[in-house]
């Protein structure tokens, strides 16, 4: 198992296309719609009337589901 504890976080402008209690779905106008669970980001309405959200999370889970 990796350790992750130390890893960088980056923000990420994404739109948000759904929540559940333990995740969010995400998309970008570069990538299908990927799930980010809610224990590994933060994230915040960035543009609400159109459905944008501004995520921060680790690089590494960036990396792993294709954001980046």
């Amino acid at each position: 198992m990796t350790d992750h504890a130390d890893a960088e976080t980056i923000e990420m402008v994404l739109f948000l296309e759904q929540t559940t209690a333990g995740a969010i779905r995400v998309g970008d106008v570069h990538t299908k719609s990927v799930w980010l669970p809610k224990s590994q980001i933060a994230f915040q309405p960035d543009q609400p009337r159109i459905g944008m959200v501004t995520v921060t999370l680790p690089e590494w889970l960036a990396k792993d589901r294709g954001l980046i």
